[in-house]
């Protein structure tokens, strides 16, 4: 997928008609507990401005996002 802003790749996996949406994962770092924490792409209700909506209601600040691979084939699709 080249090298593309974290948005770009997310909504890519989402509305790519080959792509399935829960291979992937992305990897962030929890601003209270500075640990790294994942989500599935299947989980994304929306990618707006500069946040990630979950559809439990969480908010991700897309400047957390550190990774974004495919679970299925071990593929780091954004890596930063």
């Amino acid at each position: 997928m080249g090298s593309r802003s974290v948005k770009s790749v997310i909504n890519r996996v989402l509305w790519d008609p080959s792509l399935n949406p829960e291979d992937f994962r992305a990897t962030y770092v929890d601003r209270f507990e500075g640990a790294c924490k994942e989500f599935s792409l299947a989980d994304v209700e929306r990618v707006e401005g500069t946040f990630v909506t979950l559809k439990s209601g969480a908010f991700i600040p897309t400047h957390r996002i550190r990774k974004i691979y495919n679970a299925r084939t071990g593929e780091a699709v954004l890596s930063r």
